[in-house]
């Protein structure tokens, strides 16, 4: 299992260590669903939230299974967070808003 920051661009691989968890932040919000990957002693950066989390199927392509949704960079506790795609697609199918990621921009761009 790997993720590529969105801020960052760093990839980052690891083994899924709990599955289902809920996270609350700070201003109240309540994410449901999410699987935890360790990373050892790699970390992600602020803003790589929503970079993708993939599954390599050869050594030339990957399969895309979700986004980044909370990294953690504590001493011993190096890893992050990932909301599914299965799972973004059930609770916000309606409310997304597709664009275009290109490394030399940074933003997104309508479809």
């Amino acid at each position: 299992m790997c993720a590529v920051g969105a801020e960052s661009w760093q990839t980052i691989c690891g083994e899924i260590t709990r599955t289902n968890v809920a996270m609350k932040f700070g201003d109240g919000t309540v994410l449901k669903g999410l699987d935890r990957v360790e990373t050892g002693k790699n970390s992600f950066i602020q803003g790589d939230s929503g970079g993708p989390v993939y599954i390599k199927t050869t050594d030339t392509t990957a399969k895309a299974v979700g986004h980044i949704s909370i990294g953690l960079g504590e001493p011993g506790k190096n890893g992050f967070y990932y909301m599914t795609l299965k799972k973004v697609f059930e609770d916000f199918g309606d409310e997304l808003e597709l664009g275009i990621i290109n490394k030399n921009f940074h933003g997104s761009r309508d479809l």
